[in-house]
């Protein structure tokens, strides 16, 4: 189930996923969430992922009440920033997918004045590290 839904993320280039038991999987797309499907995920399947992405040492601090921050890779070296914690009593998440590239000032809709800013910034570095 988990390898599934992650998979599904990567493919619609979502920045979040949110797994709550008793609830929807959500995906976070454009800041926009998003079902991941109409299925309601039970606590049990939420707590068998929770067991998934953790080794054992962090998977008895969580079964102790604590909240775990993780980094996970999956299969296809895909990665992934994770906060596990409890909702109202039941196990829950926040994904974040890593990508694999640092987005360029374009693709993050930047003003085009910050690329004239950035080449200027590197220029009088370059101009300091010649003296």
């Amino acid at each position: 189930m988990l390898q599934e839904i992650l998979q599904k993320a990567q493919k619609e280039q979502c920045s979040d996923i949110h797994i709550s038991g008793n609830e929807k999987v959500l995906f976070r797309k454009d800041g926009r969430l998003l079902p991941y499907s109409d299925a309601i995920i039970s606590s049990e399947q939420a707590l068998s992922i929770v067991h998934d992405l953790l080794n054992t040492d962090a998977f008895e601090t969580y079964t102790k009440g604590h909240d775990v921050d993780a980094a996970y890779t999956d299969s296809e070296s895909n990665r992934y920033r994770i906060n596990i914690y409890r909702q109202r009593g039941v196990p829950a998440m926040a994904i974040r997918l890593l990508r694999r590239s640092i987005p360029t000032l374009e693709e993050l809709k930047l003003p085009d004045i910050l690329s004239k800013l950035c080449r200027l910034v590197n220029d009088v570095r370059q101009n300091k590290r010649s003296i």
